[in-house]
């Protein structure tokens, strides 16, 4: 698993460049659709009412603006950085394509070193939402229902995104021990706030056992390890 280490830089709180000018842009390589399964409806901002387990057939996982200037601000944003990258290492072994967002890459730089490996695409953004920046539809396979959410911080980027996503057809999941902010008290108020408009919230641990179901699952030891 990648574990290169990144240098803290201090980034004041006044001097991140949330508010650029320029164009989203998707980088990397594309993801070619595949056929899925049909999409249940779930009602804007409502509750999901299907198999209430979470499964890897037909899920994304979602790394929201892990970036090498931001990181080092964010209230243990090492950890953050762990539990996505275990959250992204279980989703290679469980064939679960793995996206990632860049909030104004030229000021805030690009994702750290510890997840570079896991995405097949990058959407560079200037929104805080994704899901409103250009080309995010493209960035999401098609077939995907369940979209599980990491990243910072978690009161901007993540929370907009999982609020944005929650009037779609997808099942919102925020992983709230790989997300964070530089304030632990903006992060408890997303998780709240995202909890009380229907995404549900769960750890990266909970999300790797309902993937797996069963001990005897041929990926169990190797995933096993990530809790370690």
């Amino acid at each position: 698993m990648p574990g290169t280490a990144f240098t803290p830089v201090a980034v004041p709180h006044q001097s991140l460049p949330f508010l650029c000018p320029g164009p989203s842009l998707l980088v990397s390589r594309a993801i070619a659709p595949t056929a899925g399964d049909p999409i249940p409806d779930i009602p804007a901002g409502g509750r999901y009412r299907g198999n209430v387990l979470l499964t890897a057939k037909g899920a994304a996982v979602l790394l929201i603006d892990l970036q090498e200037r931001l990181v080092p601000a964010i209230h243990d944003g090492d950890v953050m950085v762990a539990r996505s990258a275990r959250l992204a290492e279980a989703a290679a072994l469980l064939d679960v394509p793995v996206l990632a967002t860049e909030q104004y890459p030229k000021g805030l730089g690009h994702t750290v070193p510890e997840l570079t490996a896991y995405p097949s695409a990058t959407l560079a953004k200037t929104a805080f939402s994704a899901s409103t920046a250009p080309g995010f539809d493209g960035l999401i396979p098609a077939g995907t229902r369940e979209i599980i959410i990491a990243g910072c911080e978690a009161h901007v980027c993540v929370m907009q995104t999982v609020l944005g996503l929650l009037g779609s057809r997808l099942r919102v999941i925020l992983a709230a021990d790989a997300t964070g902010s530089r304030d632990p008290a903006d992060k408890a108020l997303a998780i709240d706030r995202a909890r009380q408009h229907g995404a549900e919230v769960v750890s990266t641990e909970m999300v790797l056992f309902e993937w797996l179901r069963d001990a005897s699952h041929p990926a169990f030891r190797s995933v096993q390890k990530l809790l370690k």
